[in-house]
């Protein structure tokens, strides 16, 4: 098979048992196919699947590739070596896309990089890392009932090239500077009132500003304790936090993106999440924490590889 990217099938093989079984991968004990036998290691001589798995059972017997069910499924002709090039430019370096297709073609010394191989598997890495907050938030609160914490809330408008605009809830727990950010269709009491009671268990201080949407935090029977400033006399307090995230939001596009398209904007969110949530790891912690994500969400949901992924849409912001 013709070997474009010029991988050493011996130097891949070391790297993929160093660096992805065991880490983004993880070994099946027993055969999916037949499902008694117990699944073992065999070379192969392939640049993009030097190692495969091997049923003991002698009624199965069957090669799987060690990409079954794993995020590289979607990339079956790159080496892992270049796959996990790509997530640390992206998650560590956080180097977008055409960073990512230059930075390549000068350490392969390729005249040209199919941009679209990498959008897409950033885009399902997204999508994995969108799938396992989802997880995450449905067991955890970002504040518990009667925790005795302080959470600001606010919400931003983001405006999109075509003219169509997205509002956006954030909430930051004061106490250990955790978010959640979700899209919603307006900014009314209804709509603020199931995203903080989500979140946010009663017994609990909340600090906002004083749009209309909030007075029900103040009232005798909301169970929570609501404090407010009034933003447009310049007065921030607290929720000069949430205003911080807002402003890490529009750097993160600008660094990272460049754009954004519309539809993909909620998957921008949980990148943004997640980023926070590993700000304080070193890059190794970064990858290992990355690769927890990819080896234990299920992928079923993940993109066909045909499908790609549009960026054509720039993002302004209105406060």
């Amino acid at each position: 098979m013709n070997n474009p990217w010029n991988v050493d099938i011996t130097a891949e093989r070391e790297f993929i048992t160093k660096n992805i079984i065991g880490t983004f991968i993880q070994k099946p004990e027993i055969c999916p196919i037949c499902e008694t036998g117990k699944i073992g290691f065999k070379n192969n001589n392939s640049f993009n699947n030097p190692i495969q798995y091997k049923c003991n059972n002698y009624k199965c017997c069957r090669n799987i590739s060690i990409r079954k069910d794993t995020i590289f499924e979607y990339n079956p002709r790159t080496p892992f070596s270049v796959l996990f090039k790509i997530i640390n430019l992206w998650i560590v370096d956080s180097f977008n896309a055409l960073q990512i297709k230059k930075k390549l073609e000068e350490d392969y010394n390729l005249e040209k990089v199919d941009s679209r191989f990498i959008y897409n598997f950033l885009f399902n890495c997204r999508r994995i890392i969108a799938s396992y907050l989802r997880n995450v938030y449905a067991l955890e609160r970002l504040v518990n009932t009667n925790a005795n914490q302080v959470v600001c809330v606010d919400e931003s408008l983001f405006t999109h090239q075509d003219g169509q605009q997205t509002w956006v809830v954030g909430l930051i727990n004061t106490s250990n500077n955790n978010i959640r950010l979700e899209i919603v269709p307006d900014r009314t009491e209804l709509t603020l009132k199931t995203i903080i009671e989500r979140h946010v268990g009663k017994g609990n201080a909340v600090f906002t500003d004083n749009w209309a949407g909030y007075n029900f935090l103040g009232r005798e029977n909301s169970g929570y304790i609501h404090n407010f400033v009034n933003h447009s006399n310049g007065v921030f307090g607290l929720t000069s936090k949430i205003e911080g995230i807002w402003s890490e939001l529009k750097t993160i596009i600008k660094k990272i993106y460049i754009c954004i398209h519309g539809i993909n904007f909620g998957l921008f969110l949980h990148e943004a999440e997640y980023r926070r949530s590993i700000r304080n790891l070193n890059n190794r912690e970064n990858l290992n924490a990355l690769a927890s994500v990819i080896s234990s969400t299920p992928l079923e949901f993940l993109l066909d590889e045909k499908d790609q992924y549009d960026i054509n849409y720039d993002v302004s912001y209105d406060e």
